[in-house]
């Protein structure tokens, strides 16, 4: 299977076809960081072209981003600076490598619990949102 071919998959995954390593407190630092869809995309390829082929760094060119992503390339670009800027993506020599070093990252929105009272909905850092109960919707 080529590398960046994801029009010939069959859309069966299976594990004994390859798949990429990550540790499971990374996999909890991506579920408490929230990033946009173009910044994920970002990151999962060159999660693609580094970890899943067992490097930390590889040389991606803005074309294969376009590759890999299908987005333009004003919004890579984008999208790279601010994941550059947050530390999450680091540049050397023309290589991108993924920062696994999760707490160096900055700018990045960390989910916070969210209480429902009788009077006011609060983030577990106490901050307010909103105490209009209209908008809560219970489950």
């Amino acid at each position: 299977m080529e590398e960046n071919n994801f029009k010939n998959l069959e859309g069966n995954p299976q594990l004994e076809d390859g798949f990429v390593e990550i540790a499971n407190e990374l996999v909890e630092a991506f579920c408490n960081h929230r990033l946009s869809g173009e910044e994920w995309q970002i990151i999962w390829s060159v999660l693609n072209k580094t970890y899943r082929w067992h490097k930390k760094e590889d040389w991606i060119s803005l074309s294969q981003f376009v590759e890999m992503t299908g987005m333009q390339k004003s919004n890579i670009s984008r999208a790279l600076k601010k994941l550059l800027n947050k530390k999450i993506i680091i540049k050397s020599d023309n290589k991108y490598m993924f920062n696994k070093h999760y707490k160096e990252w900055s700018g990045t929105l960390e989910k916070k619990e969210i209480i429902n009272t009788d009077k006011e909905i609060i983030n577990t850092d106490k901050s307010f949102i909103k105490n209009d109960k209209s908008f809560i919707k219970n489950d």
